[in-house]
């Protein structure tokens, strides 16, 4: 029996879907392990749908809007000192 398993990868700024492909789970484990070493995967994926979903193309992951739900904005601060307006 083999496994396949879809993950969200990040590298170099480009997020893409990867298949992995394992013969056994032990096999699938360390593999998810060695892209999570890489930082090229989320720890804890579950936590990050939304994150995956809207991405700040200086700054990275964005936030949810806590007055207009279902929209995104990024938290982080420019070089000058501003607040990036990056939304979604």
């Amino acid at each position: 029996m083999s496994y396949t398993l879809t993950v969200t990868v990040k590298l170099e700024g480009i997020t893409a879907p990867l298949q992995i492909h394992a013969e056994t789970v032990n096999d699938l484990r360390k593999q998810v392990q060695q892209l999570q070493q890489h930082d090229m995967i989320a720890a804890h994926p579950a936590e990050t749908p939304a994150a995956a979903r809207h991405v700040c193309e200086y700054h990275g992951p964005m936030k949810e809007s806590t007055k207009r739900p279902g929209t995104f904005f990024c938290p982080a601060k420019m070089g000058d000192g501003s607040y990036c307006k990056s939304k979604a």
